[in-house]
């Protein structure tokens, strides 16, 4: 069946993976596969029905929870992700991904204070996590309490400095439309004035995808 798939003759996989998740004692690497087959194809419903599956026969595997949160967030189901996100916690509190995933289901739900809750419980956890402050910046801007936002970015800045390395100028652009915003305009064009005089050196980055002549592959 993998190689039928990877030949492109899908129907044919697809139909041997069907009979082995369909014997009396289902086979597990065919679900994941059919499941995964109706993600490529983007069939949101029925890749959420075979990650159903998958957690029916794992339950205890915080990651198949957290993959039918992101289908569900494909579906535009954010209560529902929210739902199976928290199961993923519920079953194991240790891994951090489904925390970020609460975090940012509660934001794309305009939870701005949920979203803002979550971010401060991932940075008790971790207090070093740039990622976790970022979303915080964000949800303390949703609430429009921009003094909190600012003392925010500072303390990405201090995380950053002892290290050698140089705040982001995204996150200095940030603070900056945050200023002007607030009618701050000359505290916003002094914000942004040292990136003028920066000199970075241009690092090329190379972005590789995966090609395929066929309707749906990976």
């Amino acid at each position: 069946a993998e190689a039928l798939y990877q030949l492109g003759w899908f129907d044919r996989a697809v139909a041997e993976w069907k009979r082995l998740a369909e014997r009396k004692e289902p086979h597990d690497i065919a679900v994941f596969r059919l499941r995964d087959d109706a993600f490529n194809r983007r069939d949101w419903e029925s890749a959420a029905k075979w990650q159903e599956r998958v957690i029916a026969r794992q339950p205890d595997e915080s990651r198949h929870w957290e993959r039918l949160a992101r289908i569900y967030w494909y579906m535009d189901h954010l209560p529902e992700a929210l739902w199976a996100v928290e199961q993923a916690i519920k079953v194991d509190s240790v891994p951090v991904t489904a925390f970020y995933m609460k975090a940012e289901t509660l934001y794309l739900m305009k939870n701005y204070d949920g979203a803002k809750q979550a971010y401060e419980d991932i940075v008790s956890r971790n207090p070093n996590s740039l990622r976790a402050l970022e979303g915080l910046v964000y949800a303390q801007e949703a609430q429009r309490d921009v003094a909190g936002a600012r003392a925010t970015m500072r303390r990405m800045e201090r995380l950053i400095k002892p290290f050698g390395g140089n705040a982001s100028p995204y996150l200095k652009i940030h603070d900056a439309r945050l200023l002007a915003e607030q009618g701050w305009f000359n505290s916003a064009l002094r914000a942004l004035g040292p990136l003028a005089k920066e000199r970075r050196p241009a690092i090329p980055v190379l972005l590789y995808h995966g090609l395929t002549r066929f309707e749906r592959g990976e």
